[in-house]
C-alpha cells in the first residue's frame, strides 16, 4: 500500500494567519501563526508563555491522532529525536496532548530558509550543505535508522551558515518498512521493491536533494510514486550538462548516489563527506566543529543492557495509571546510569500520555523539592495547576512571592517551619493540589538524586503514593547506594514502600553495545571494548568520559563522519576512576568558567540563568560565553530559563577539589548574591 506522505515541509520564515491564531495549545503555548503544513500534521510558530520564549510547535490533524498507526509515527518521531542530540539536527523539546491531539515543540530557527527556495545555489556552497546534511544521516545509520524523507523542504539553513535536517515523520529502522513514506522524486528505487532499506537508501535521496540544489529541477520529477517506475528507466541529464561549472567529479557522486543498485552508491555518509572534501576543496571539518560533531555520538547514547531494570519500572507506572499510586526507586552506585534510566522510563510514560513533572533533588529549605514539582506543575499545566491550587490559595501561596504570583495570589506571610515541623498547612496542602491533579490525569513525579531531598517533599512524596485509590500518580526516583547506609527515618520509610530497582556495571557484551551505538562498526571496536570494559569495570558514565578523554588526545579520531580507534590500548594517560577521568575533562576549562562551575556546584536548589548572570558580573565575565563554555565542555545543560549540571558526579568533582578556603569563597559570593 502507498501511504499518504505524512512529512511537514519546513519552517518558513512568514508566518501564515490561520483561524488557529491566538489558540492555546494545552493551556500554554500560544498560537502566534502557521508555519508549514503536511498531510499529517501542521507546524506553529508558538509563544511558550511558561517560559516567555517563542518555538515551533507540531501537532497532528485531529482526524490522523484518531488513527492509532499515524499518532505512533509521531511519537517514534519524537522519542527519536529527544534521544538525538547533533549540531545539524532540529532540538526538541516538550510532548504532550491537548484536546485529544499529540505535539511537540521545537528550536524555532528564526530566519531560516528551506532549501527548496534556494535552489539552485553554486556547487561549492552545495557541497558544504550536502556535507552538513551527510553527518547527521550519518548519526541515524549508526543506530539503525533510515530517515526516509531528505528532501529540500526539510533541510533548514541557520543563522551560523549551516543546515539543519528537520521532520522526522518517516523514520524507520533498517529493513523492509511496513508503508512507503516520502516525497516522490526523493524516494530510492528499493522502497517500491519493497527490498530491505539501510544507509544506502538515504545516500540515495541525498542524491536526488544534490541533484535539485545543483540545478533547481529534479533527477526524478514524480508528482505519484506510480510514475517512478518510468521515470527510473532512463538516466537524468548530468548535472554539468544543465550547469556547466559543476565539476566531473561531481556528476559521478551524484550519479552514483543514483544508483538503481544500492550496491553501487557508497558504502555510507563517510565516504559522501570525503568525496565532497575533495570535489570542492573543503577540507575536513575544522578542529572545533569536529569535536562539536563528535560529541553528538556521546550525547545520549542509547540505553544498553537495562532491559529487566526498565521493566520494574515501567509495570511500577502501569499499575499507577490503574488508579493504584506507586513509586519506583532506581539505586547505584555513582556511574552506573540511574539518572539515564530514569530519563528513559519518563520519556515512555510521556509518550503514553501522563503528564511528567522532573526534578532534581535539593534540601535548601523545607519543601525545596516539592516545591520544584509544584513550579514544573505550573510550566506544564498551568491552567488546570492553577484551578486545582484555587481551595488552597492562601497556604500554597505562603512558599513565596514568585511562586505566590505564578499562583496568581497575592505572596503571603510564610507559614512557620517550626524546628523538627514541615509546617502541617503547606503539607497537607501539597497533597491535596497534587492529588486533584492525578485524580484527572496520569502524573508521573520524577525527582533525581533523592538522596539530596528535604525530609519534608521525601515525606510528601511518600505519602500520595500511599493515598487513596484512584490516583493515577506514579513517583519515580534515583538514589545513591553509598548513601543507603545513612539514610534518615523518613528517606528509609520511603525505601520501604518503593519497589527497588537495583542497577548493577554492565557485563562486558554490554559495554560493547554501548561503544557500538557510538562508534558503530568501526574497525578495532571489539578490541577496544574489551579494555575498556576492564578499567571502567562496567560503568556507562566512566566508558563516556573515557571516550571523550580518547578523543581529546587525539588517540580516538572522527574525521569527515568516520571514527578511527587503536588497535591496541593507547599510551596516553587515561583514568582508573570516574572522578579522574572527570577532573581530565574539566581540566581545560578557563579559570572564569571553573568559578562559575564551582559557586553553582554549591547551589542549593534551582540554578537559574540570572543566577549564572548575576555570578558572571561580580567576576566581570560574559555569562553567555561562560555558560557556551561550560555546555561545550559538558558541564551543564541549559534549558529554557535554567541550567542544570550534566550529571551530579561533574558537581561532586567540582565541590571535591575545592579547598575550605575556595569553599568559603564561594559561598559568600553566593550569599552576597542572595542578600542584594
Amino acid at each position: 500500500m502507498v501511504a499518504k506522505h505524512p512529512s511537514l515541509p519546513r519552517v518558513a520564515q512568514t508566518d501564515v494567519q490561520t483561524p488557529d491564531h491566538g489558540r492555546f495549545v494545552a493551556g500554554r503555548y500560544l498560537i502566534k501563526g502557521e508555519i508549514a503544513r503536511g498531510g499529517m500534521g501542521v507546524v506553529y510558530r508558538a509563544f511558550d508563555e511558561s517560559r516567555a520564549v517563542e518555538v515551533a510547535l507540531k501537532q497532528l490533524l485531529p482526524d490522523c491522532a484518531q488513527t492509532p498507526r499515524l499518532a505512533a509515527l509521531f511519537e517514534r518521531e519524537y522519542q527519536t529525536l529527544a534521544n538525538l542530540s547533533h549540531p545539524r539536527i532540529i532540538r526538541v523539546f516538550e510532548f504532550g496532548i491537548s484536546d485529544s491531539r499529540p505535539y511537540y515543540t521545537m528550536e524555532l530557527l528564526a530566519g531560516g530558509q528551506d532549501l527548496q527556495t534556494l535552489a539552485p545555489v553554486g556547487f561549492v556552497q552545495a557541497c558544504l550543505w550536502l556535507r552538513d546534511v551527510a553527518t547527521s544521516l550519518a548519526l541515524l545509520h549508526v543506530r539503525g535508522l533510515v530517515h526516509r524523507d531528505v528532501t529540500p523542504r526539510n533541510v533548514l539553513t541557520t543563522s551560523d551558515e549551516h543546515v539543519k535536517l528537520l521532520d522526522f515523520g518517516a523514520l524507520a529502522s533498517f529493513g523492509v518498512a511496513e508503508d512507503v513514506l516520502g516525497t516522490p522524486p526523493y524516494i530510492p528505487p528499493e522502497v517500491m521493491r519493497r527490498e530491505p532499506l539501510d544507509q544506502r537508501s538515504d545516500l540515495f535521496s541525498l542524491g536526488a536533494l544534490a541533484y535539485f540544489m545543483l540545478t533547481g529541477q529534479n533527477a526524478f520529477p514524480a508528482r505519484r510514486f506510480e510514475d517512478l517506475i518510468e521515470l527510473w528507466r532512463s538516466r537524468p541529464l548530468a548535472p554539468s550538462k544543465l550547469v556547466p561549472e559543476i565539476p566531473a567529479a561531481l556528476d559521478q557522486l551524484v550519479f552514483a548516489l543514483l544508483s538503481d543498485d544500492p550496491r553501487a552508491r557508497p558504502s555510507g555518509a563517510a565516504e559522501v563527506i570525503e568525496r565532497l572534501n575533495t570535489i570542492a576543496r573543503l577540507g575536513s571539518e575544522p578542529a572545533a566543529d569536529a569535536y562539536e560533531l563528535a560529541k553528538a555520538y556521546l550525547t545520549n547514547v542509547r540505553l544498553v543492557g537495562r532491559v529487566a531494570p526498565l521493566a520494574v519500572v515501567r509495570s511500577v507506572v502501569e499499575q499507577a495509571f490503574r488508579g493504584e499510586p506507586s513509586c519506583a526507586l532506581i539505586v547505584g552506585e555513582a556511574g552506573v546510569g540511574r539518572s539515564r534510566l530514569l530519563a528513559e522510563a519518563t520519556l515512555e510514560a510521556q509518550l503514553g500520555g501522563a503528564v511528567v513533572l522532573r526534578a532534581e533533588a535539593t534540601n535548601a529549605h523545607p519543601f525545596a523539592t516539592a516545591q520544584l514539582l509544584a513550579s514544573a506543575l505550573l510550566d506544564t499545566l498551568p491552567l488546570e495547576s492553577r484551578a486545582g491550587a484555587r481551595l488552597d490559595l492562601t497556604v500554597l501561596a505562603s512558599l513565596g512571592a514568585e511562586f505566590a504570583t505564578r499562583l496568581g495570589a497575592e505572596a503571603q506571610a510564610r507559614v512557620p517551619f517550626a524546628a523538627g515541623q514541615w509546617g502541617d498547612q503547606v503539607f497537607e496542602a501539597l497533597q491535596r493540589w497534587f492529588s486533584r491533579i492525578a485524580a484527572k490525569i496520569n502524573l508521573v513525579l520524577s525527582v533525581d538524586n533523592l538522596e539530596r531531598a528535604d525530609e519534608a517533599s521525601v515525606a510528601l512524596l511518600s505519602t500520595l503514593v500511599k493515598g487513596r485509590k484512584g490516583l493515577r500518580l506514579a513517583v519515580l526516583a534515583t538514589y545513591k547506594a553509598e548513601d543507603l547506609g545513612s539514610a534518615s527515618s523518613v528517606l528509609k520509610a520511603f525505601h520501604q514502600s518503593a519497589e527497588l530497582v537495583s542497577l548493577e556495571p554492565l557485563a562486558a557484551k554490554d559495554t560493547a553495545d554501548l561503544l557500538r551505538t557510538i562508534f558503530g562498526e568501526a574497525p578495532n571496536l571489539l578490541r577496544c571494548s574489551q579494555w575498556i570494559h576492564g578499567l571502567t569495570a562496567g560503568r556507562p558514565l566512566h566508558c563516556i568520559e573515557l571516550v571523550d578523554t580518547l578523543l581529546r588526545s587525539g588517540s580516538v579520531r572522527f574525521v569527515d563522519g568516520s571514527w578511527f580507534l587503536p588497535a591496541d590500548r593507547p599510551d596516553v594517560s587515561v583514568s582508573d576512576s570516574l572522578a579522574s577521568a572527570l577532573a581530565s575533562r574539566l581540566a581545560p576549562l578557563s579559570a572564569a568558567a571553573r568559578a562559575l562551575a564551582e559557586a553553582l556546584c554549591l547551589v542549593q536548589g534551582a540554578i537559574t540563568f540570572e543566577l549564572c548572570a548575576a555570578l558572571a558580573r561580580r567576576n566581570e565575565s560574559n555569562a553567555y560565553g561562560l555558560l557556551d563554555e561550560l555546555v561545550q565542555y559538558r558541564v551543564l545543560t541549559v534549558d529554557g530559563r535554567h541550567c542544570r549540571f550534566s550529571n551530579d558526579a561533574a558537581r561532586q568533582v567540582l565541590a571535591a577539589a575545592m579547598t575550605e578556603e575556595g569553599k568559603q569563597r564561594r559561598h559568600r559570593e553566593l550569599g552576597e548574591l542572595m542578600l542584594d
